[in-house]
Order: C-alpha cells, then structure tokens, then sequence
C-alpha cells in the first residue's frame, strides 16, 4: 500500500501556451504526431508493454502534457530518472504514480520520498533494495521494485554474474515486491552489431535465473528498431515516440572513418576563431522538394542514397511511418545589412566578402540552441536554408539572408522541423539528438496542439 498523495485542484493543461514567456521563439508539440508513434510503437511491439520514456522534461517536448497524452494514447507506463519527476507526475496523472518507472538510482537519505511516491522504482544493488525495505517497514508501505542489471554499460546496475543472487535477496526483503528487471545496451545504434549482442548473451543468461513473473526488458529505441526479437516483455521508448530516427548516422569525431557506415561527409570545424568559418549549406540554397513535409520511416538510410543522413544501412519499416512531434520556431527581431569586412558577433569570426542582409534570430544558448553551431549551422526561412554567420550568443544568434527574397522583420523560421530535421541539425553541432532536445530550455515558450 503506497502512502497518501496530492492531487491538484484542475488537470494539466495540453492545449495552448504552457509557460507564458514573452519571447518570439516557441517550441510547438503535435498531439496528433504523438498518438500516431505510440500506434507505430504498439505495432512493432504487438503483445509487449510500450515504456514511454518521458525523463528530461519529455526530452525537451514537456513532461506533463507528454506524460498524460502517451497513456491515454496506449503506452503502458511511462518512464522517467528521478524520483522529483515521479512526484510531478504523481500530482498531475489520474492514478498518481501507478505507471511511472524510476530509472535512475537512489541514495539512502531518497527512500522515504521513493517509497511513499508510489512510483515503480530501480534499485541497482542489494544494499538500495535493503534501504527501500527499511523504508517501506517504517511507513508501511509497500514498494515495486525493479533490478538494474550491467551487462556492459558499465553505468548502473549489479553486475551480471551477480543478478540471480541479488533477485534471490531482494525476493526475501520485507515490504519488496521485485517486478521487473532489465539491462541496457551501450551500443545499440552502431553499425557494429558485436558488442552489443555479446550483451545480449549475458543478458539471456540473466533473464534464464531470474524468479519467474518478473517483467524483463533490455531495449531502447535504438534496440528495439535493431534487435526486433529482443522486445522481450517490454520496451523503454523514447526517440520512437518523438518521432525521431534513433539509427542516425553519428556526427564527426564519433569513431567513423570517411566510407564507414555512418559518415555524413561533414567535417567537424579545427577552430571556431578562423577568420571565415565554413558555411557547409550554400547560401539560400532552396530545400529540395518535399523534403519540408516528407514523414520519416525507421532506420538508417531513411533518406534515400545521396541525402546528408544517409549511411548506406536499409531502414527498418513498421506499421507506420514516424511523425517528429516538436518544432522549434522563431521570429526575426531586426534585419540589417552591412558592408564587406563588417565583423559579426563576437570575435568577429565572420567578416562578409560582399554586402549582406543579416537576421537577427532571439534564441541562443542559454535556450539549449548550441554554440558549436557558430558559422556552420542553418535554419529554414521561405523554404530556403540561410546560414548561421558568426558566434551563437546568450540570447540570439544571426542568420545570412542575402539570397532569401522578401524576408522581413517579424517573420517565421525554422530552426528544428520540417527542413532542419533533429539528427541533421544534432550532426552539424556535432551532438546527438538526445542532447538536443534534451537541452532546449524553459524560456522557450511551449504551445500544445
């Protein structure tokens, strides 16, 4: 029996502005987009559990509108690090925290908060489990628990050759009830498939000792698009449920040599201080046709031989195609135009060898937006892609419109969405989707349609 919790006077608001800054730059999450990967989600996994993972603030989209639309959409449970996201969720979900995984670790002095949250809960060692159970017999409660199991991550978790001993002992602790167990794969989205199936072979060996009723589950998006056969009883989904591609090819300086699987012809930059950083997006190039709207389909290569993203791998299909859910926008603040040689930014990195139309774009790193996008990154206006000159700032950054017509002070653009897809804009900053979005900060206004 879990202890009492709070329940807030209204429900969360899913439709409309979230947070209510003044700012012309807003992150726009699609419900629609949503509930259709959670059905594509559902169709790979047929009888397995969907796991949405929601930890990081739904990376980047929002915890609670998210939270509550998977559920009602058919996720099963939704996931989140820490026990603080549990408790949000607790006061804003109709059955508090009866489907909300913990996957992060937990300290002594988190127990009482873990054990009266409701909340499943990771434990990932005997002696957190032995905490929990002390816990739980000073409140009277009851706490589920699942096993964390190192298989190779070398993160958190007992490790292998010693889960069946730790499942045995956590069985015996009083006011425990061990649920579920499950492992995770470090490299689940590398072309090289052999480490990770040298985990999944210590894996097997695990679920084989295990009590039996326990919910396994070692697969994350990536696994899961990988490794179909391994969906087991359940499966943590996080990049399938944004609809984003979890097999992109990997930025620079990720370990692939120019041919290998993976390389996306974009060389990272030596020097941010060059005097005329590269721009890798020609000025004003348009967009090729349909790629603004075209959905994406699973796997590596999803974008056809010859595109930026593609790495020589076939795509994985499923039911349906995937629907990125998150765009991120903003507004022009000012357009100038300066001469020849006219520095911009700080460092004057880049001086223009021609009169220029500069925008200015109100987002900058302190919103998540990357510096190590400075002089080489691009956003979407008009259907154009206009480079990114000059450092990225705090607060702004600016944008090349020169070869863009009629672009005016007050007009929309891009910047993650149709035309400047996450993984590709995630290469170019020489970063992971996961950190992308993940970063992208609360003063960026949030809009749920």
């Amino acid at each position: 029996m879990v202890g009492p919790r709070r329940r807030r006077a209204s429900a969360v608001r899913t439709r409309g502005p979230v947070n209510q800054t003044v700012r012309h730059a807003t992150i726009t999450v699609s419900r629609a987009a949503i509930a259709k990967n959670v059905r594509a989600a559902r169709a790979m996994l047929g009888a397995s559990k969907l796991i949405a993972v929601v930890k990081a603030n739904a990376y980047g989209h929002g915890l609670l509108p998210v939270a509550e639309w998977v559920l009602e959409d058919g996720a099963d449970l939704v996931a989140v690090a820490y026990v603080d996201e549990a408790v949000a969720l607790r006061d804003a979900l109709p059955d508090g925290c009866a489907r909300v995984l913990v996957l992060g670790a937990l300290l002594p002095d988190d127990t009482e908060e873990a054990a009266l949250c409701g909340a499943l809960l990771t434990v990932q060692d005997v002696p957190a489990a032995r905490s929990l159970s002390e816990a739980a017999a000073r409140l009277g409660a009851r706490v589920r628990v699942h096993l964390k199991v190192d298989t190779g991550m070398s993160r958190l978790g007992i490790p292998h050759r010693e889960a069946e001993s730790a499942a045995r002992a956590i069985v015996s602790l009083p006011g425990i009830d061990l649920e579920g167990a499950f492992t995770h794969l470090a490299t689940a989205d590398a072309p090289d498939d052999l480490y990770a199936r040298e985990q999944l072979a210590r894996w097997a060996a695990v679920c084989d000792r295990l009590p039996a009723g326990v919910m396994k589950h070692c697969c994350a998006s990536a696994g899961l698009v990988r490794f179909a056969e391994w969906k087991q009883d359940a499966a943590r989904l996080g990049l399938l449920v944004y609809g984003i591609d979890p097999l992109p090819p990997l930025p620079p300086g990720e370990g692939r040599r120019e041919g290998d699987p993976g390389d996306n012809g974009l060389q990272p930059i030596a020097n941010e201080d060059i005097p005329h950083p590269p721009i890798r997006y020609a000025r004003g190039r348009p967009l090729p046709e349909g790629e603004v709207t075209a959905p994406l389909s699973l796997g590596r290569g999803a974008r056809g031989e010859g595109h930026p993203e593609d790495n020589g791998l076939e795509p994985v299909t499923c039911a349906s195609e995937l629907m990125p859910a998150l765009r991120l926008a903003a507004r022009l603040v000012q357009i100038r135009t300066i001469e020849p040689g006219t520095g911009v930014s700080y460092g004057a990195t880049f001086r223009p060898d021609r009169q220029t139309r500069l925008g200015v774009v109100p987002v900058g790193y302190a919103d998540g937006w990357p510096r190590a996008l400075s002089g080489c990154g691009y956003v979407v206006v008009r259907g154009h892609r206009a480079p990114i000159v000059g450092r990225v700032c705090m607060d702004q950054f600016m944008i090349d419109i020169t070869d863009v017509p009629g672009v005016e002070v007050g007009e929309e653009l891009t910047l993650i969405g149709p035309g400047a897809e996450v993984n590709e804009v995630a290469a170019v900053a020489g970063t992971i989707n996961h950190e992308l979005l993940s970063r992208l900060g609360q003063r960026l206004r949030r809009e749920y349609i």
